[in-house]
């Protein structure tokens, strides 16, 4: 499955709408910010293969 940006960019904002609700603001956000780069990065991997 193709992940779109779109989609990529969803993703990391539902979850870092949860991780607000349970950790600080700076931290959800670095993660978040994680999560998208690593959706990018395996998208990236499986149209190299």
């Amino acid at each position: 499955m193709k992940l779109l940006k779109k989609d990529i960019e969803n993703m990391a904002k539902s979850l870092s709408d949860r991780l607000l609700a349970n950790a600080g603001l700076r931290n959800a956000k670095k993660i978040a910010a994680q999560v998208k780069r690593n959706l990018l990065a395996e998208d990236k991997r499986r149209q190299n293969l």
